[in-house]
């Protein structure tokens, strides 16, 4: 089980005329500081200007703005000095949440250090449920916790702060497992859908709907399941063993699946396929040229060879075609089409080969690496495939 940072503390408007007791939410994770309607309009709090706020929830990579006013609030603190905070105005932070009692807290050593600070917020000694009517954000954060830390139990800790001491932390008592449990989820609404109770009625300031899969969705984040196979560690295992090095070029097998070595002979399909890509490049004689060109290069290079003679009676062939691409510096390139089929009941060389495991699924960690160190360098290696013997 996890405590926030929770404190109840007086907030009042500057202008000294009304005042209120509330719980107050404080959130490193949040840039800004929020504060609900009711709570402004209990306090007669003067809207100022109007901001947009362009907000990511977790999980989600939509951006959803949000037009919000903003306002400022006097905080009391426990010195008696007050505070002066700047915040957005907001129909709801969070849904009702449950406080519940903290078992750990009862041993005698735990409630000595508990029972000799001034606590921030009140210790419940059953299960209670509340609301958080203010959150203050990173934007204040600082100027209100302060240095001192006392650890109760690994995880546990009072944090000083100039609302008094933050009970946080995690223990080792577990979540109410019956499923009454309730979470908090920063402005969001909607019904009991996912056992979490939000505003009912829609914000007209929130656009959009939010989609609740996104809640729980862990690839928007980059957490992504381990798709290697045990039949992908196979074909692994295989390339390892049988890559070679030779003359500035690598040579690996054929990926084959088995009973799928045999493919047609789809000399009609290729030499068709020629035919019509020629027909359609002789109306642009410079991509024609160029295209010519390329397979020179290649032949040169020693990608590929002229094959005069077929050795035994089955032959498998790679249509190619021209892609044009007017935008890119090569601006002609050859696309080999190894899905081809002469009839549908025959494999394809694609349906033949086994593909092999995803290797760059993990973008997350990608993207860490660039974050480590002051210079990033990025290679473009020309034509890689085409390398391979």
């Amino acid at each position: 089980m996890v405590l926030m940072q929770t404190a109840k503390a007086e907030v009042g408007s500057p202008d000294h005329n009304k005042c209120a007791e509330v719980r107050i939410l404080l959130d490193c994770g949040s840039q800004r500081t929020y504060i609900t309607e009711k709570l402004a309009e209990k306090l007669n709090l003067k809207k100022e200007k109007e901001e947009e706020i362009k907000l990511v929830t977790f999980g989600s990579k939509d951006i959803k703005t949000v037009r919000t006013q903003s306002t400022t609030i006097r905080l009391k603190l426990k010195s008696g000095e007050y505070m002066n905070i700047s915040a957005n105005i907001v129909p709801v932070i969070s849904g009702t949440i449950q406080r519940r009692q903290i078992n750990v807290l009862k041993k005698d050593d735990v409630k000595n250090i508990i029972n000799s600070v001034d606590l921030a917020d009140t210790i419940p000694k059953d299960c209670e449920y509340s609301s958080v009517e203010l959150l203050i954000g990173y934007d204040f954060y600082l100027a209100i916790i302060l240095s001192q830390r006392i650890e109760i139990q690994p995880g546990l800790y009072l944090l000083g702060s100039k609302l008094g001491w933050l009970l946080t932390g995690r223990t080792d008592e577990n979540c109410d497992e019956t499923g009454s449990e309730r979470n908090m989820l920063i402005l969001t609404y909607g019904n009991s859908g996912t056992k979490t109770q939000g505003f009912q009625s829609i914000d007209s300031s929130i656009p959009t709907k939010p989609e609740f899969e996104d809640l729980w969705n862990t690839e928007a984040i980059g957490v992504v399941d381990n798709k290697v196979t045990s039949e992908d560690k196979e074909i692994m295992k295989e390339f390892k063993q049988t890559l070679q090095f030779e003359n500035g070029r690598y040579y690996v097998t054929w990926p084959w699946k088995e009973g799928k070595e045999v493919l047609p002979v789809n000399k009609e399909l290729s030499f068709g396929r020629l035919k019509s890509c020629v027909k359609r490049l002789r109306n642009k004689p410079e991509l024609l040229e160029k295209y010519d060109s390329v397979i020179q290069e290649q032949l040169r290079k020693g990608i590929i060879e002229e094959v005069n003679d077929t050795k035994g009676d089955r032959t498998h062939y790679i249509p190619h075609h021209a892609v044009i691409n007017p935008q890119k510096s090569t601006k002609v390139r050859i696309g080999y089409d190894a899905s081809s089929k002469c009839k549908p009941e025959y494999n394809s060389l694609n349906e033949c080969l086994y593909r092999g495991p995803v290797l760059l699924h993990d973008l997350c960690g990608l993207l860490m690496r660039f974050c480590l160190h002051n210079i990033a360098i990025i290679a473009d290696i020309e034509k890689a495939f085409l390398q391979i013997g």
